[in-house]
C-alpha cells in the first residue's frame, strides 16, 4: 500500500508515471496529487484501489492495463486529455463501484477500451461536468450511471 502525507497545504505529489505490477495481492494508494505534462499517471497491470487522489495534466490519468482492475474511489481528474482508462479484460475485481469520483475538463473523462467478461461498472456519485466526453463505451459494457451527476 501507498499512502500520501501532508505538510500544511501540501500533499505528497508524484510528477512521473507510477507503474503497479507484479503484486500478489490488491494494493491500496491514498491520498496523492499526481500532476504530469502527458504522460501517464499510474499504470497498472494488477488490482488496486486508487482513493483519495487527484489527476491533472496527464494523458491519461490512470490506466488499468492487460491483467490489471482499478477501482477509483473519491478521486478528482481533470485537465487530462482521458482521465481513467479500463484497457484490461483477463482480471476480475471484487469492487465495480467507482464511487465518489470528479470528472472534470478532460477530454475524455473514462475510457472503455476493453472490459472482462460482463462486469457492470457503477458510477455512483460520480460528478461530470465540462468534459468533451463523459463515457467512451467502446466495449459496450454494462455501466450503472444512475447515481452520477452530470453538468
Amino acid at each position: 500500500n501507498l499512502y500520501g502525507g501532508t505538510d500544511g497545504d501540501n500533499r505528497t505529489t508524484f510528477t512521473r508515471t507510477l507503474t503497479m505490477r507484479d503484486m500478489p495481492s490488491t494494493a491500496t494508494i491514498t491520498g496523492i496529487d499526481f500532476t504530469g505534462t502527458g504522460g501517464t499517471g499510474i499504470r497498472s497491470t494488477v488490482t488496486i484501489e486508487v482513493r483519495e487522489c487527484t489527476f491533472s495534466g496527464w494523458d491519461i490519468g490512470i490506466e488499468a492495463a492487460a491483467g490489471a482492475w482499478v477501482t477509483p474511489i473519491k478521486c478528482m481528474f481533470s485537465g487530462n486529455d482521458i482521465g481513467f482508462q479500463f484497457n484490461s479484460s483477463t482480471c476480475q475485481g471484487r469492487n465495480h463501484t467507482f464511487f465518489g469520483n470528479i470528472f472534470a475538463e478532460n477530454g475524455t473523462a473514462v475510457l472503455l477500451s476493453r472490459i472482462p467478461g460482463n462486469s457492470l461498472i457503477y458510477f455512483t456519485n460520480c460528478q461530470f461536468s465540462r468534459n468533451e466526453t463523459d463515457i467512451d463505451n467502446r466495449t459496450q459494457a454494462p455501466i450503472d450511471i444512475d447515481g452520477a451527476i452530470f453538468g
